[in-house]
């Protein structure tokens, strides 16, 4: 249903955060990053796309993606639950 959201209104960008969701559950990892990506396209000021996508790249084995990625949430919003979330996930890989 969102890919139908998103084929009849491309501006519907929270069907494509969701649809990213979606497909990093079901271990999709190349697909739900382009599905953030995209929504960083369109907001490139989406802390939480920032953050899953760093967590995506991160689990498909980019780390040094994620690290930039999650970097720039912490940045961009250290007090917020996703700067918080991206400092821990900094730390933990060290």
């Amino acid at each position: 249903w969102l890919e139908r959201v998103r084929a009849l209104d491309q501006q519907m960008d929270a069907a494509l955060l969701y649809l990213g969701f979606l497909r990093e559950r079901r271990g999709d990892l190349q697909g739900a990053g382009r599905a953030y990506f995209d929504y960083l396209a369109a907001h490139p000021d989406s802390t939480l796309a920032m953050l899953r996508f760093g967590l995506t790249a991160h689990k498909a084995g980019r780390a040094d993606v994620a690290k930039t990625y999650l970097s720039q949430v912490v940045a961009g919003a250290p007090s917020s639950y996703e700067g918080l979330e991206g400092r821990k996930f900094l730390v933990m890989w060290g």
